[in-house]
């Protein structure tokens, strides 16, 4: 790889990885998309199932504490942004690491590494 070709780094990589595994799993099961908005408020991939109900996820490579609590952070402030109704239809929140133990947060997030999400 060349320092010309910013994009082909691993940080790169995982992202659309697992935006491809999740997008392939659940194509016939609903919607995969990306949000960020105009406060560059952003979840990697958001999930919008058939029956309504979606969760939000964010990819980092990096798994150390200080990068899954800022990820975490980004997920609660997005819950904090949606509309009350659709609050309601949040199934879970998940931060994807490319490594490690799956585990759920004090705060109800849900940490797994990209190869737990198999189908």
């Amino acid at each position: 790889m060349s320092a010309s070709h910013p994009t082909l780094t691993m940080s790169g990589y995982l992202p659309r990885i697992a935006e491809n595994e999740i997008e392939s799993a659940l194509r016939r099961r609903g919607a995969v998309c990306h949000y960020r908005d105009s406060t560059d408020l952003e979840a990697d991939v958001v999930i919008e199932r058939l029956d309504g109900t979606w969760i939000a996820a964010e990819i980092k490579l990096n798994t150390s504490p200080k990068a899954v609590d800022k990820a975490a952070k980004s997920l609660l402030r997005l819950k904090e942004k949606v509309a009350r109704p659709r609050v309601a239809n949040l199934a879970s929140l998940l931060i994807v690491t490319p490594t490690g133990p799956a585990y759920r947060r004090p705060d109800g997030i849900q940490v797994a590494p990209i190869t737990a999400l198999a189908p």
